[in-house]
């Protein structure tokens, strides 16, 4: 576990916030995700999310304003093939929801893998969503933030964190551990 933001710090205007690691050893991969989170309930997915092929893990937090998705897709993406991959991503995001706005693509290196991600403003709905994707082994990863404008500081912080912590697990060993 790793504190992020310590509410009790002098002068903090941030709750305490704790990353927790998350194994997916049939995945062959780990990451830490923020600890106030917890999959979303079946019925809650199935309203949220009415379609057939929505992310495997769907995950949100207390209240119900910030969730995260994972998404597993069977396919190599060689880790020199993510930037176009992401803009691929994007360009079908800019297709499917005109409305909002983007920001360019941006590729995060300073971790283990790579990662290429964009953030999407949908200011008719008063959030951001930011869209990551990530190689591991024969998968390509879909991650995705939504949550509420006025927390935008926090994810900026909060993605950089989870994106460093994303690690491949040769192994594959173990079972799936969730807070």
């Amino acid at each position: 576990m790793k504190t992020i933001f310590d509410g009790d710090a002098e002068g903090s205007i941030q709750n305490t916030l704790d990353l927790v690691k998350w194994d997916f050893a049939e995945r062959k991969f780990s990451l830490a995700l923020p600890g106030n989170f917890a999959e979303m309930s079946g019925e809650k997915q199935e309203g949220s999310y009415p379609l057939a092929n929505r992310p495997q893990i769907i995950l949100e937090e207390e209240q119900g304003k910030e969730q995260i998705t994972i998404q597993f897709f069977r396919k190599v993406l060689k880790k020199e093939d993510v930037r176009n991959a992401i803009e691929q991503v994007l360009e079908l995001t800019q297709e499917a929801f005109v409305q909002y706005t983007y920001s360019p693509v941006y590729l995060y290196g300073d971790g283990a893998v790579p990662v290429g991600w964009f953030l999407m403003h949908m200011k008719d709905m008063e959030k951001e969503h930011i869209k990551a994707l990530f190689p591991i082994k024969e998968y390509m990863v879909l991650l995705t933030f939504t949550y509420p404008e006025e927390e935008s500081i926090k994810w900026c912080s909060l993605k950089e964190e989870i994106f460093a912590s994303i690690k491949e697990d040769s192994s594959g060993t173990g079972t799936i551990w969730r807070p």
